[in-house]
């Protein structure tokens, strides 16, 4: 059996990864809370969050959220930067913090994202 760790915003950070697993082991995967683009940028601790020495040998996978496809490729070319290999895309959070302009667009047409994931640098 496979043990992923899911975010809790606002716990669930670079020192709760590394205390967890010191504690308890490490699980397969730990999740981050939402990266997202903020005023055209990352959010500072977002990166940080993801590029923190206390994930070293820990397996951690940045969970995404956006409204378009530019943030879309922003938030793919800096995780890749940062030396992500992979993603979780957020497709429809029930959450109201997260906004549902964030995900609406994506939800509504699942095969019009298909489409332009293909076409994206995801897997390039």
């Amino acid at each position: 059996m496979k043990c992923f760790v899911a975010p809790l915003q606002g716990f669930t950070d670079d020192l709760f990864r590394r205390a967890y697993a010191d504690i308890y082991g490490k699980p397969d995967c730990f999740f981050t809370p939402f990266i997202r683009v903020e005023r055209g940028q990352l959010r500072v601790r977002d990166v940080r969050g993801i590029t923190s020495e206390l994930n070293q040998g820990l397996n951690v996978v940045p969970q995404i959220i956006f409204r378009d496809t530019d943030e879309f490729d922003m938030l793919v070319s800096r995780l890749r930067e940062a030396g992500s290999d992979r993603i979780d895309i957020n497709m429809a959070c029930p959450l109201p913090s997260t906004g549902p302009q964030r995900t609406r667009r994506w939800n509504a047409s699942p095969a019009r994202f298909s489409r332009y994931a293909q076409r994206s640098p995801v897997g390039n």
